[in-house]
């Protein structure tokens, strides 16, 4: 049995939606940001599309640093943790 838990939360930046540019602008801050915190050498990231990149090994303070900087550009970010329980 496997129980799924979602939540969602959205700041409240306006936004716009992002051009090509905008979204290496940001890739582009995120890797500053990874290597500002010491990240790059230590993480993995999978870049699994031009917008999504999946983490490993990176620690919740240096992606909070990103995602500030991100609000304070004025970009729209949204919050989703969800919790799987495995019962076997």
């Amino acid at each position: 049995m496997k129980i799924s838990i979602s939540n969602q939360v959205t700041n409240e930046n306006p936004s716009r939606r992002n051009s090509f540019q905008e979204s290496i602008e940001m890739k582009k801050l995120f890797k500053e940001i990874m290597k500002e915190k010491g990240e790059i050498d230590e993480a993995k990231f999978n870049w699994v599309n031009g917008e999504t990149v999946e983490l490993k090994g990176v620690s919740p303070i240096s992606v909070h640093s990103f995602l500030e900087q991100a609000e304070a550009l004025g970009k729209r970010v949204k919050y989703t943790s969800t919790t799987t329980i495995d019962i076997g």
